[in-house]
């Protein structure tokens, strides 16, 4: 007779789940519990290398009919806990051991490029997006390879692009507006747009980017969340896949610019689309330095606890880079401003 614990878990592709409901009566499979307690059973639930059938069958059956998957968990010994020291504004980030990482998840291997094994692999939506909210950080702050291919240089935008290509497109354009329109009523429009942005900032973040369970559950589909915005939470400190790149920024521009221009008259619909490209440049340059410098105490300081707790926390709350105004409106503060811990965290060490 085996003694088992309260909760009973074992490890299938990175997944924990929980078997405590399991017919673990029988004592057949309280043994097999016992033996692979916390360990990753998703090869021999697969029959790959299968030394003992009778095992692997317990396995399939506690998994298809007596357990439930326990995700976004906090770190258990899944991966290396040892992800930074500090918080906030003191927070900096330590590299994760990578061979540690991909032998306890099988998830992925970030000496090789992430989109062909998303997109080719077989894993589910459950374990993809339990997995991609689990920071890492390769060598620190380092670029893992994305693509592996011609198209790796494109994948990277370093910070100071932003204002270099952005400023002087919104210049030129606030500019033209004035010329046909009173310069008071250019402010204005400029700032209207500016407001505009930071709603379309959290409901950008929260309802595209974060689609998370509404994702088909098909390769294709995690191939793209992932390049949007997974890439990012699966390594949040990467300094060169953090601002948007300019191609992908045309391509979200491009139908509100229409939508703009459909509902203004010129003038007025390139100084208020002025103001919400600036509004963006704000966003993309805030988010930067949130994630790679210390800031002035006050605002910035919780601002940046603030975000830290979107990625090291509760990916599901503090959909605001730029602001938590909108989170207060609908609801979405994080736990930092809640003084109230999710239930379901990322520690930090």
């Amino acid at each position: 007779m085996v003694n088992l614990p309260n909760t009973c878990i074992i490890l299938s592709d990175g997944v924990e789940y929980d078997v405590t409901n399991g017919n673990l009566a029988r004592p057949e499979f309280a043994e097999v519990v016992h033996r692979y307690q916390k360990k990753d059973v998703g090869n021999l639930a697969k029959g790959i290398s299968v030394d003992n059938q009778k095992d692997a069958e317990i396995i399939r059956e506690l998994l298809e009919n007596g357990s439930k998957p326990v995700k976004n968990k906090e770190f258990s010994d899944l991966v290396d806990q040892n992800i930074g020291d500090g918080y906030g504004n003191d927070f900096v980030v330590k590299p994760t051991n990578i061979d540690k990482d991909y032998e306890k998840n099988r998830f992925l291997d970030l000496k090789k490029p992430m989109v062909p094994q998303i997109l080719f692999s077989n894993m589910s939506k459950d374990v993809y997006l339990d997995q991609v909210h689990r920071p890492r950080h390769y060598n620190g702050s380092g670029s893992a390879p994305l693509f592996g291919n011609f198209m790796e240089p494109f994948s990277k935008t370093p910070w100071y692009a932003i204002p270099m290509i952005w400023i002087p497109c919104i210049t030129y354009f606030f500019m033209q507006s004035c010329t046909g329109i009173p310069v008071p009523l250019a402010f204005t429009m400029f700032f209207i747009g500016l407001g505009v942005w930071s709603i379309v900032e959290y409901f950008m973040h929260r309802c595209l980017f974060h689609l998370d369970e509404y994702t088909p559950d098909h390769p294709v589909f995690l191939t793209l969340h992932f390049l949007f915005h997974g890439v990012h939470h699966f390594l949040p400190a990467d300094r060169y896949r953090l601002v948007m790149p300019p191609t992908l920024f045309i391509f979200f521009a491009t139908p509100w610019y229409r939508l703009v221009r459909l509902i203004l008259p010129y003038h007025l619909a390139i100084a208020g689309f002025s103001g919400g490209v600036f509004g963006y440049v704000c966003y993309d340059l805030t988010h930067y330095f949130l994630h790679h410098k210390r800031l002035p105490h006050g605002y910035f300081t919780e601002l940046k606890t603030w975000h830290l707790d979107h990625h090291y926390k509760d990916y599901k709350t503090a959909f605001g880079v730029t602001s938590s105004f909108w989170d207060r409106v609908f609801g979405t503060l994080g736990p930092s401003l809640t003084n109230k811990a999710p239930a379901d965290t990322v520690k930090v060490k």
